[in-house]
């Protein structure tokens, strides 16, 4: 990964069919795509405004890193680490030139809480999935988390 485009995003999977959620398992692992985006909030919102706004990020992930699809859906929160790349120019039946969008080329895709339907839009009570069978490393983080909102300290 280049040092100078690196990109780490954390954000939610869309639960909606009307957004893109590609995965496509090669007959090799270094064969296997993954295509999706993440809904990124904003740090700020208008005082006028009820909710925060939110960024819909393309993401594309090739080979290993695009295995996580095996285990990642629709709903869940995800860190994103890649660099920033955009996509080839396109032009339209009138023959106009557009410019291709920008998108995340991931180098890591993880799990790092809960579908949206496990939780109420809490980001507190996340869990760390690396893999389809880290289910107990699951129950241990959500009891430091409860800890801390009790006014523990982890």
């Amino acid at each position: 990964m280049n040092p100078l485009n690196t990109v780490n995003q954390t954000g939610r999977i869309p639960s909606t069919d009307k957004i893109p959620f590609i995965f496509k398992e090669g007959d090799e692992p270094k064969n296997n795509f993954f295509s999706f985006m993440i809904s990124v909030r904003r740090a700020y919102k208008a005082k006028d405004e009820q909710y925060y706004e939110e960024d819909l990020i393309p993401v594309k992930a090739w080979g290993g890193a695009a295995t996580a699809g095996k285990w990642i859906g629709r709903g869940d929160t995800v860190s994103v680490v890649g660099e920033l790349r955009r996509g080839n120019d396109w032009e339209d039946n009138d023959g106009q030139t557009h410019r291709g969008q920008l998108e995340v080329i991931a180098d890591s895709i993880r799990s790092v809480g809960g579908s949206k339907k496990d939780s109420d839009n809490d980001d507190e009570g996340a869990t760390t999935k690396a893999t389809p069978k880290a289910s107990g490393a699951k129950s241990s983080l959500k009891a430091l988390l409860m800890n801390k909102k009790a006014g523990g300290h982890i």
